[in-house]
């Protein structure tokens, strides 16, 4: 049903916590003509959904020029592969999907693409973000957000949060804190600082680990408070969602609408992988809508 097509390997930033890079490399961008072939060929062979993925999404075609090749990618693909489908963005740099932002809202419009971001922001603090060397601020990340919002009010958006960086206040973690609640994420990778010994950040003197854990914990809970209300958003909502996994623990069925949103739905004898149901959300958790069989 699903099928994971790496874009590009590699990396065009040199974030001071991170060792990427130094193991992958600068940004190498695969062949445009075998991305498109291997997706038609894959959709006829029956797959539904399409990952495309790289460390950076955003920096595909960075290293054959100064600005992103991603919108004209994508755009052919829409436009070559034809059919019934949904194709998910991957992880960006934020500072990468600033200068293609407007070229990427005109493709999201297409009902293929999920109205789905992984933006990962890291920090809340400009201060903190300046010792990360993000290349972005928080002006710049906000406005961006709410500039695709504004397009798609009930976009999915994750993002990646490293609480304890070097260096970090109390104040500069406040900041992300505030900036969590300001956006409401519908999910956030909260992550404790861990130092690499090959990366700038390593040489830093390191905040302790009791306060770490204690804002680690602290952030977690906030998130977890924020993705129950951005999930009661969906009561009621009515439509059409792919069947993509099966939750053996469970024993459900997972579907995702066209905000990648993933719908519980009870396991019945003709439902199967790889199917298009008419869903209505009737409950909610922290980590998915419930829902239940409109019609078959």
């Amino acid at each position: 049903v699903i099928d994971i097509i790496p874009i590009c390997s590699g990396c065009n930033s040199a974030c001071t916590f991170c060792a990427t890079k130094l193991a992958k490399g600068s940004v190498v961008s695969f062949d445009e003509e075998k991305i498109v072939k291997e997706i038609r060929e894959m959709h006829r062979a029956g797959v539904k959904e399409f990952w495309l993925t790289g460390q950076d999404l955003a920096c595909y075609g960075l290293d054959r020029s100064s600005v992103s090749k991603l919108p004209e990618l994508l755009e052919r693909i829409l436009k070559e592969v034809k059919g019934k489908y949904f194709i998910r963005l991957g992880m960006m740099n934020p500072r990468n999907v600033l200068p293609i932002s407007s070229k990427l809202l005109r493709l999201l419009k297409d009902e293929r693409v999920f109205k789905f971001l992984h933006l990962p922001v890291q920090s809340g603090s400009n201060r903190v973000l300046r010792m990360m060397n993000r290349g972005y601020s928080i002006e710049e990340f906000v406005d961006l957000v709410k500039k695709f919002r504004r397009h798609f009010p009930n976009l999915t958006l994750w993002t990646d949060i490293i609480v304890a960086f070097p260096g970090e206040s109390e104040k500069d973690f406040e900041k992300s804190v505030e900036l969590v609640r300001e956006l409401c994420f519908d999910y956030v990778h909260v992550s404790r600082f861990s130092p690499h010994h090959v990366t700038p950040a390593s040489r830093l003197k390191q905040v302790p680990t009791h306060v770490a854990k204690e804002r680690s914990r602290r952030l977690a809970s906030v998130v977890r408070e924020l993705a129950i209300r951005q999930n009661s958003l969906w009561l009621g909502w009515r439509g059409e969602a792919l069947i993509d996994e099966y939750n053996s623990r469970h024993r459900c069925f997972i579907a995702r609408n066209h905000a990648y949103k993933p719908i519980a739905i009870k396991r019945s004898p003709w439902l199967r992988l790889g199917q298009w149901v008419e869903v209505e959300v009737i409950g909610y958790l922290h980590s998915c809508l419930l829902g239940r069989l409109v019609k078959r």
